[in-house]
Protein backbone atom coordinates (compact mmCIF):
# COMPACT_ATOMS: atom_id res chain seq x y z
CA UNK A 1 0.00 0.00 0.00
CA UNK A 2 1.24 3.48 -0.81
CA UNK A 3 1.50 6.12 1.91
CA UNK A 4 -1.23 8.19 0.21
CA UNK A 5 -3.63 5.23 0.28
CA UNK A 6 -2.87 4.71 3.98
CA UNK A 7 -3.50 8.40 4.69
CA UNK A 8 -6.77 8.28 2.74
CA UNK A 9 -7.86 5.23 4.71
CA UNK A 10 -7.08 7.07 7.95
CA UNK A 11 -9.29 9.95 6.86
CA UNK A 12 -12.12 7.62 5.89
CA UNK A 13 -11.87 6.10 9.38
CA UNK A 14 -12.04 9.56 10.98
CA UNK A 15 -8.41 9.45 12.12
CA UNK A 16 -6.00 12.32 11.51
CA UNK A 17 -2.44 11.23 10.77
CA UNK A 18 0.06 13.95 11.71
CA UNK A 19 3.79 14.37 11.64
CA UNK A 20 5.10 15.61 14.98
CA UNK A 21 8.84 16.10 14.69
CA UNK A 22 10.16 12.61 13.99
CA UNK A 23 7.02 10.83 15.16
CA UNK A 24 3.67 10.02 13.64
CA UNK A 25 0.65 10.97 15.73
CA UNK A 26 -2.88 9.66 15.32
CA UNK A 27 -5.92 11.58 16.49
CA UNK A 28 -9.48 10.40 16.61
CA UNK A 29 -11.76 8.03 18.49
CA UNK A 30 -9.51 5.94 20.77
CA UNK A 31 -10.82 2.54 19.61
CA UNK A 32 -10.45 3.53 15.93
CA UNK A 33 -6.97 4.97 16.56
CA UNK A 34 -5.92 1.66 18.12
CA UNK A 35 -7.11 -0.26 15.03
CA UNK A 36 -5.46 2.14 12.61
CA UNK A 37 -2.19 2.18 14.57
CA UNK A 38 -1.92 -1.60 14.24
CA UNK A 39 -2.44 -1.33 10.49
CA UNK A 40 0.05 1.53 10.05
CA UNK A 41 2.86 0.21 12.25
CA UNK A 42 4.49 -1.90 9.49
CA UNK A 43 4.45 1.16 7.17
CA UNK A 44 5.84 3.73 9.63
CA UNK A 45 9.15 4.30 7.82
CA UNK A 46 7.37 4.80 4.48
CA UNK A 47 4.89 7.23 6.00
CA UNK A 48 7.61 9.26 7.73
CA UNK A 49 9.52 9.52 4.45
CA UNK A 50 6.35 10.52 2.61
CA UNK A 51 5.59 13.32 5.07
CA UNK A 52 9.17 14.59 4.96
CA UNK A 53 9.16 14.65 1.16
CA UNK A 54 5.85 16.49 1.00
CA UNK A 55 6.78 18.88 3.83
CA UNK A 56 3.26 19.18 5.17
CA UNK A 57 1.02 17.76 7.84
CA UNK A 58 -2.14 15.66 7.52
CA UNK A 59 -1.38 14.89 3.84
CA UNK A 60 -1.06 17.21 0.89
CA UNK A 61 -4.34 19.13 1.12
CA UNK A 62 -2.76 21.75 3.40
CA UNK A 63 -0.57 22.97 0.56
CA UNK A 64 -2.34 25.74 -1.26
CA UNK A 65 -5.62 25.46 0.65
CA UNK A 66 -7.27 28.87 0.45
CA UNK A 67 -4.04 30.19 -1.08
CA UNK A 68 -2.19 29.90 2.24
CA UNK A 69 1.07 27.99 2.66
CA UNK A 70 1.04 24.80 4.74
CA UNK A 71 3.10 26.52 7.45
CA UNK A 72 0.32 29.09 7.97
CA UNK A 73 -2.35 26.38 8.26
CA UNK A 74 -0.21 24.46 10.72
CA UNK A 75 0.31 27.60 12.83
CA UNK A 76 -3.46 28.22 12.87
CA UNK A 77 -4.15 24.62 13.90
CA UNK A 78 -1.57 24.87 16.69
CA UNK A 79 -3.09 28.15 17.92
CA UNK A 80 -6.60 26.69 17.76
CA UNK A 81 -5.56 23.69 19.85
CA UNK A 82 -4.02 26.02 22.46
CA UNK A 83 -7.16 28.19 22.52
CA UNK A 84 -9.35 25.13 22.96
CA UNK A 85 -7.21 24.04 25.91
CA UNK A 86 -7.42 27.53 27.44
CA UNK A 87 -11.19 27.69 26.88
CA UNK A 88 -11.75 24.31 28.54
CA UNK A 89 -9.55 25.26 31.50
CA UNK A 90 -11.10 28.70 31.97
CA UNK A 91 -14.66 27.39 31.86
CA UNK A 92 -13.78 24.27 33.83
CA UNK A 93 -15.09 21.83 31.29
CA UNK A 94 -14.77 18.15 32.09
CA UNK A 95 -12.16 16.01 30.36
CA UNK A 96 -14.98 14.38 28.41
CA UNK A 97 -16.27 17.76 27.19
CA UNK A 98 -12.73 18.81 26.30
CA UNK A 99 -12.25 15.60 24.33
CA UNK A 100 -15.54 16.14 22.45
CA UNK A 101 -14.45 19.64 21.42
CA UNK A 102 -11.09 18.30 20.22
CA UNK A 103 -12.81 15.52 18.27
CA UNK A 104 -14.95 18.12 16.49
CA UNK A 105 -11.82 20.16 15.74
CA UNK A 106 -10.10 17.11 14.23
CA UNK A 107 -13.04 16.59 11.88
CA UNK A 108 -13.55 20.17 10.78
CA UNK A 109 -12.59 21.33 7.32
CA UNK A 110 -9.60 23.58 6.76
CA UNK A 111 -11.90 26.29 5.44
CA UNK A 112 -13.66 26.52 8.82
CA UNK A 113 -10.48 26.95 10.90
CA UNK A 114 -10.12 30.76 10.54
CA UNK A 115 -13.72 31.33 11.68
CA UNK A 116 -13.33 28.91 14.58
CA UNK A 117 -10.12 30.66 15.62
CA UNK A 118 -11.91 34.01 15.64
CA UNK A 119 -14.75 32.61 17.77
CA UNK A 120 -12.36 31.24 20.42
CA UNK A 121 -10.34 34.48 20.38
CA UNK A 122 -13.51 36.52 20.99
CA UNK A 123 -14.72 34.22 23.75
CA UNK A 124 -11.35 34.35 25.50
CA UNK A 125 -10.69 38.05 24.83
CA UNK A 126 -7.51 37.26 22.89
CA UNK A 127 -6.19 39.84 20.43
CA UNK A 128 -5.93 38.33 16.97
CA UNK A 129 -3.23 40.73 15.75
CA UNK A 130 -0.16 38.67 14.81
CA UNK A 131 3.03 39.30 16.73
CA UNK A 132 1.51 41.74 19.24
CA UNK A 133 4.69 41.79 21.28
CA UNK A 134 6.70 42.99 18.30
CA UNK A 135 4.45 45.97 17.50
CA UNK A 136 5.56 48.23 20.35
Amino acid sequence: MTPQILIDECRKSGVALLLDGCALKLRGEPHVVAEVATKLRPHKAELLQYFREHACNDATELNGADGRPASEWLAMIKELDALIDEFCNRFRLSDEQHQRILEMRYRQSLASIPGTLEWFRRELGVDSTPNNAEQN
